[in-house]
């Protein structure tokens, strides 16, 4: 009768838990119709994958935030409202997100039907294709997404929990005479892990943690020696931002005796690793760096804090850019950069190291 208790709990516990999972896909597809209709391009590079099928043709990130901006500039009294979502899962890891979506702008008013794409792309769902019917049929598209698994979650939500059930019911089984002492699940423990990802990059507070960890570096710079020449305010307004918004935080010029170096500085915070990794950048910004870096002939380093807090990290790495070569570093390969000095920056003007 207890294992029976237990299974009906599993039951509904794992019910919850996939209800819990659509509700997610479908809190997505909403965002992207709140940028939408708020021209919000910050949003946008929360929700785009650093390749998106954008009606029909294969755009980078910051391709497909180029042409949103060159969109709302021509209509800036875009609107949209879209319908219930219905969803599509592939055997090739997509989900396919229907709905009906209402447009109004510059006097067109129309419905047509219209889908995101969805993918898990490092442990996030990112939007990795944006189109509508009417869109792909003009150009002659068709959509290749292999075979369709349910044209509804449910069945996929039924077997998923199938399985989880009688894994643990196999456990339950083979360890009947242990006690309750046993660490959680491979499920139970990849559900918590995700939890925690998400409870990290859903923070409501994203701009004033980049903003306490910049002030905290800007301490640590010698006012005699250095020079703050430029500090990027990130200011934006119904999708219009200036393009210096892609440019590194902040600028400094290196000032002593004979010698003046300009350099620029990339400032990025996490709380913690996942899974001993972290990303610290898309590929489309990695790019507008290196691109920087040319055009001024200032040497770009990424300045990392990890741990405690923005406006106080526990540790600090200082990489250059022609190191950056992966948007997601492994725990390891940061060690290399970790700072060991605890007061003002430092740097060597013969190697053009920041230390």
């Amino acid at each position: 009768m207890r294992k029976i208790t237990i299974l009906a709990s599993l039951i509904f516990f794992c019910n919850h838990v996939f209800s819990q999972n659509e509700n997610e896909l479908r809190d997505i597809v909403y965002k992207w119709s709140d940028a939408n209709n708020n021209q919000d391009l910050k949003a946008y590079d929360f929700l785009y994958a650093d390749q998106v099928m954008f009606y029909g043709k294969n755009k980078t990130h910051y391709e497909c935030l180029n042409l949103k901006a060159g969109f709302f500039k021509k209509h800036p009294d875009y609107t949209d409202k879209i319908s219930e979502v219905e969803f599509e899962y592939y055997k090739s890891g997509v989900i396919k997100c229907g709905f009906q979506k209402s447009v109004k702008y510059s006097g067109y008013n129309k419905t047509y039907p219209s889908y995101l794409l969805l993918q898990e792309v490092g442990n996030q769902v990112k939007i990795v294709g944006e189109s509508d019917e009417i869109s792909d049929n003009n150009i002659g598209y068709s959509l290749q997404l292999g075979e369709k698994i349910s044209t509804t979650s449910n069945s996929i939500y039924f077997y998923s929990g199938t399985a989880i059930i009688a894994f643990i019911i196999i456990i339950l089984i083979f360890k009947k005479n242990r006690k309750n002492s046993s660490p959680q699940t491979p499920f139970e423990k990849q559900y918590y892990k995700e939890d925690l990802l998400k409870s990290f990059q859903n923070n409501p507070d994203t701009e004033s943690i980049g903003l306490g960890f910049e002030k905290y570096i800007v301490t640590k710079f010698d006012k005699k020696y250095f020079k703050l020449l430029h500090w990027q305010s990130d200011k934006h307004h119904n999708g219009i931002y200036p393009l210096s918004n892609m440019e590194p935080d902040l600028a400094y010029r290196y000032e002593y005796k004979y010698k003046r170096i300009e350099f620029a500085i990339e400032c990025k915070y996490r709380s913690s690793f996942f899974d001993n990794k972290i990303q610290l950048f898309k590929d489309y910004q990695l790019d507008n760096y290196r691109e920087y870096e040319i055009k001024t002939g200032r040497k770009v380093f990424i300045i990392l804090g990890m741990g405690g807090n923005s406006e106080q990290p526990n540790q600090l790495y200082v990489i250059p850019l022609k190191d950056a070569n992966n948007t997601v570093w492994d725990r390891n390969d940061l060690s290399k950069y970790y700072r060991h000095k605890k007061g003002s920056f430092f740097l060597d003007t013969d190697y053009l190291r920041l230390s």
